[in-house]
């Protein structure tokens, strides 16, 4: 396998994972804001969004990765189909983020408590289930990114003559 496509599948199934946590987190999370009163659940949002740089450390090295990845893995004729799909997967739940949850985001945080929508707990319940959404996606990314790596690891050792079973020792 080319060692380039196998530190490169490493590192985005390494940041996939990283994000889909923070995902996690926001679904763990929903049971207890909905216990919150307005006023609280305000403040812990508006400190809880404010980690947003952090994540986009994470999430634009990712989406600059996916087509590189897509592009040694089409050149190497290994995992091609399912490093595509990763990409699409991830390309969408990004989207999610920045056309749906983002804007949200930005509603809250320039709510307070005096000026406060009258369907505020509309917009705590979609943020959730659109985390939710994201939650799916990210489990589909990793799943066709362990698929790419797979397929990458079955052509080297089909193209080696060595079976996977086989203990040189």
């Amino acid at each position: 396998m080319n060692r380039l496509l196998f530190y490169l599948l490493l590192l985005l199934i390494v940041l996939v994972g990283l994000q889909s946590g923070i995902s996690y987190s926001h679904l763990m999370q929903w049971p207890g804001k909905l216990r919150l009163t307005a006023t609280e659940y305000i403040r812990v949002q508006n400190v809880l969004i404010q980690y947003k740089l952090g994540v986009g450390a994470l999430e634009v090295p990712t989406l600059l990765l996916f087509p590189i990845v897509v592009f040694i893995a089409h050149r190497n004729r290994t995992g091609f189909v399912p490093g595509l799909l990763a990409g699409m997967l991830f390309l969408t739940l990004f989207c999610v983020w920045a056309l749906f949850i983002e804007p949200i985001n930005h509603s809250v945080s320039q709510w307070s408590p005096q000026h406060l929508p009258a369907d505020w707990t509309a917009y705590r319940q979609y943020w959730h289930e659109l985390h939710a959404v994201r939650l799916v996606l990210f489990a589909g990314t990793l799943l066709a990114l362990v698929g790419t790596m797979n397929a990458a690891i079955i052509i080297t050792l089909q193209s080696t003559k060595v079976s996977p079973f086989s203990i040189n020792t």
